[in-house]
């Protein structure tokens, strides 16, 4: 009997840890560099009686808002027509139940292609109107000055969410420049510009690199979240 209480324990707790590690996220994609065939992936069900969600990948735009559950921390698509047991997309989640998941192509040593998932926490209480987004994609550190003043160093791989800029002109615009460490220790300045400011929206900006042409640039999106909208 003793043995028996103890199976059922442990039981209830395997149940409770695995309905722990289902998380519910509305998130929205992105990708710079759609996959041949792989513009439409698909979320498995996280539970036995889940059901898949289909997930649409458009070019430098952020998708609509899609609500899915996940296993523990971990994001998994899979080919929506196909292979449904081939994972085409994985990556680490943030923490929030809002997030945007960024998807980037890599190869694995096979030369295979897939999706890299990058993800990114999308509550108001994190990324704030206003505020600005910088994802460095590229392998080179980079650093901006944003209306005069110089920020600290972004690394390869990083990425950092900057206050609204403060000092604008009479249009709301500031000076954006953007240098690099491209060759040896010194500071080259890559890319200059003219942002607005807005506090009824956000800014990503997304730092790549031309592995062909050795150029780094800049891709602005404005966010405008549409949950905020629908209040």
């Amino acid at each position: 009997m003793k043995s028996f209480r103890l199976a059922a324990i442990f039981l209830l707790s395997i149940a409770a840890v695995s309905a722990q590690e289902v998380r519910k996220i509305a998130f929205r994609t992105l990708t710079l560099e759609p996959l041949p065939g792989l513009n439409e992936l698909q979320l498995p069900p996280a539970t036995p009686k889940g059901k898949s969600v289909t997930a649409t990948l458009y070019v430098a735009a952020l998708s609509p808002v899609v609500e899915g559950e996940f296993k523990g921390d971990e994001a998994v698509f899979v080919v929506k027509a196909g292979d449904a047991t081939k994972p085409v997309a994985k990556g680490k989640l943030a923490k929030s139940k809002r997030q945007v998941l960024l998807f980037q192509p890599v190869k694995n040593e096979q030369g295979e292609s897939s999706y890299e998932i990058h993800a990114f926490d999308d509550d108001l209480d994190v990324f704030k109107l206003g505020s600005i987004r910088v994802i460095n994609l590229s392998p080179k550190e980079v650093r901006f000055t944003m209306g005069g003043k110089e920020l600290p160093p972004l690394p390869a791989g990083d990425n950092v969410i900057y206050p609204r800029v403060k000092a604008v002109d009479e249009y709301e615009m500031y000076q954006v420049n953007l240098e690099a460490k491209v060759e040896g220790t010194e500071w080259t300045k890559v890319y200059a510009a003219s942002w607005k400011a807005s506090d009824q929206r956000r800014e990503i900006a997304l730092v790549t690199y031309d592995d062909r042409f050795k150029q780094l640039a800049v891709k602005l999106m404005s966010d405008d979240p549409p949950w905020v909208k629908a209040k």
